[in-house]
């Protein structure tokens, strides 16, 4: 994958779990994924879609582009504020 001028590789694993009798399949990215696209959860959202569409067999056609990628600052900007909680606990008499 190509972000800017450089290229990033990842690697993805799909294991099985049992849930009560049900059998699920979970996908888990590497290390290396989660920190490139920690400010930029709509690319990495994208991305873990195709490659769920590859691990059920689907046909999965590759985009040429599948966001702008963030800096830190620019995803911390986008974020609202969060309002703070009145935490106070009043004694019972």
């Amino acid at each position: 994958m190509s972000i800017g001028s450089s290229e990033h590789s990842f690697t993805f694993t799909r294991k099985e779990e049992l849930i009560g009798q049900t059998k699920i399949f979970v996908i888990e990215e590497d290390r290396n994924f989660a920190e490139v696209f920690q400010f930029n959860q709509q690319i990495a959202g994208s991305v873990m879609s195709l490659v769920r569409q590859f691990y059920k067999g689907d046909s999965v056609q590759l985009p040429l582009d599948v966001g702008d990628f963030g800096t830190m600052e620019e995803a911390l900007a986008l974020q609202k504020p969060r309002e703070r909680e009145n935490l106070s606990i009043t004694p019972s008499v």
